[in-house]
């Protein structure tokens, strides 16, 4: 897995996840989200899109990095998940806490909107 961060935003970034997200790819992802609390930022949106697995560790840190960001003040949300990841966030019954009916492109309109 590789993580890209577009972070040209004042107020709000967009961490996409690229590959196979499972137990080796958790201390890099909430990294990347907990460096960018500490850069001011209240909107984060990780974007799922190019994610091609996701396990229950990876399930786990997302869950975790949105319950560290709702107490740093950060409205942190997914975007983009489909297919065999859907999917799972779906079994696990926490798609609905994680994703809002946001499309991407909808998402970057607000961005620059706040930014």
């Amino acid at each position: 897995m590789f993580i890209t961060v577009d972070d040209r935003y004042r107020r709000a970034a967009v961490i996409t996840l690229h590959g196979e997200f499972d137990i080796s790819g958790v201390d890099a992802v909430t990294e990347a989200v907990e460096t960018l609390f500490s850069a001011s930022r209240r909107y984060l949106l990780v974007d799922l899109h190019h994610l091609a697995f996701l396990d229950m560790a990876a399930t786990g840190a997302l869950l975790r990095c949105r319950a560290a960001a709702a107490c740093a003040g950060v409205d942190l949300q997914i975007a983009g998940s489909r297919g065999f990841v859907r999917r799972v966030l779906d079994i696990a019954g926490v798609l609905p806490l994680l994703e809002r009916a946001v499309a991407r492109d909808r998402f970057y309109t607000t961005l620059v909107a706040v930014s």
